[in-house]
């Protein structure tokens, strides 16, 4: 006997003291078939076998054998579906969900289940002997609407500058609103001619000069605010090209947030005035070289927690904890103090401070500083608030105008 011959002997004779319910037999597949297939393709024969059986028995099997027999795939039956008459109806093998062994891969429709997908003939998708996957949709929170709020008094020059970087800003905010302290009308005559060229409405909102009401005009621009996030800046200080982008990347649900100032000295104040571009963090002018650093990176990583005062300057807020603690309280009257008053109400409130580090850069021009109240009247107030711990004033964003 040849070599070849003894061995499919011995292989035959194995074959028939096979378990009866062993799912090679019951295919009909003989014993010597699986011992000449590799390993892994023998692995996925027997979990294909377990997933066909879906815990049927053998005599539903065999049941479903003989309808397979007596209904060939081809039948050419129509059926009214959800792609209308003329296409062939799907065979089951029996009356569950799966699909009917030894068709053709579908492609199915995602989302429904096997009873109510109809298989596309066109395409040939996964195996349809597999688990239908489920897609996992994600859920993508869409980018908040910015109101840019720039407060100003008599400097149009300035503000001239510091809309023309609005204007070149990577993300536009929904609106500009300048907050107007009692300027002239050559403040007003700059916001006109800068609306006419932005691509987003530029409002202006003017109180009568009554002395430094910093507070209440800034109440004022954030009632007339409609987007959900508002960003606060000075009409002193110019903005990096990628300053709205930032605050946007940094702004979270319940917090507040403060970006990075640098200090430009009077010769590159009067450069940028006189329309040079701004000067890069390795300046040896700028005051503090390394708040003009500006990283993303280091930006996601890096944030101050401390609950330490905020400046109106570069200060970002939403809408709704606005309204909640009420605004800027409008007893503050003169320079300083208003800023660090609602920042510390917002944090009784829960809300939370983030610095951004290395992002939200705003350039401050050189200026002879305002003078502090000499009584000391706002320290007062702002000392009365946090040791009461209030959270919203009585006399703050909505007063009426």
């Amino acid at each position: 006997m040849l070599l070849g011959e003894q061995t499919e002997a011995i292989l035959d004779d194995e074959a028939e003291h096979q378990d009866p319910d062993d799912p090679d037999r019951r295919r009909g597949r003989i014993a010597t078939d699986h011992r000449r297939q590799h390993p892994l393709q023998r692995g996925l024969e027997l979990s294909r076998g377990w997933r066909q059986r879906g815990g049927r028995t053998e005599e539903q099997l065999e049941q479903g054998d003989q309808q397979d027999h007596r209904q060939p795939v081809e039948a050419g039956r129509q059926h009214a579906g959800r792609g209308g008459e003329g296409k062939p109806a799907p065979i089951r093998r029996h009356e569950g969900d799966q699909p009917a062994f030894g068709t053709p891969p579908r492609r199915w429709h995602a989302g429904r289940t096997y009873s109510d997908r109809t298989p596309n003939p066109n395409n040939r998708g996964p195996d349809p002997l597999l688990p239908a996957r489920r897609f996992t949709y994600i859920r993508t929170v869409p980018k908040p609407t910015v109101s840019l709020i720039i407060a100003t008094y008599n400097w149009p020059e300035a503000l001239a500058v510091v809309l023309a970087s609005v204007r070149r800003q990577s993300s536009s905010p929904a609106e500009v609103i300048v907050a107007d302290d009692g300027s002239g009308p050559e403040t007003k005559a700059v916001v006109t001619q800068a609306s006419t060229a932005f691509p987003v409405p530029v409002h202006h909102v003017w109180q009568e000069n009554q002395g430094f009401r910093l507070a209440r005009i800034r109440n004022r621009a954030m009632a007339k605010a409609s987007a959900d996030y508002l960003i606060h800046v000075d009409g002193d200080c110019v903005l990096h090209h990628h300053f709205v982008r930032d605050f946007l990347a940094a702004a979270r649900p319940n917090a507040f947030a403060r970006g990075s100032r640098t200090f430009l000295s009077a010769e590159q104040a009067a450069e940028v005035l006189a329309g040079g571009r701004l000067p890069g963090w390795w300046d040896s002018r700028l005051t503090r070289p390394a708040a003009a650093f500006r990283q993303p990176l280091l930006l996601r990583a890096l944030f101050d927690w401390r609950t330490r005062g905020v400046q109106g300057h570069n200060l970002a807020l939403w809408r709704a904890d606005a309204i909640r603690v009420n605004g800027f309280d409008e007893r503050f009257e003169g320079w300083g103090g208003e800023d660090n008053d609602l920042a510390q109400r917002l944090i009784n409130a829960g809300v939370v401070k983030r610095r951004l580090r290395f992002g939200g850069l705003v350039f401050h021009l050189d200026h002879p500083l305002s003078p502090r109240p000499p009584s000391g009247r706002n320290d007062q107030i702002f000392d009365a608030n946090r040791q009461a711990g209030r959270v919203r004033i009585d006399a703050g964003i909505d007063q009426p105008g």
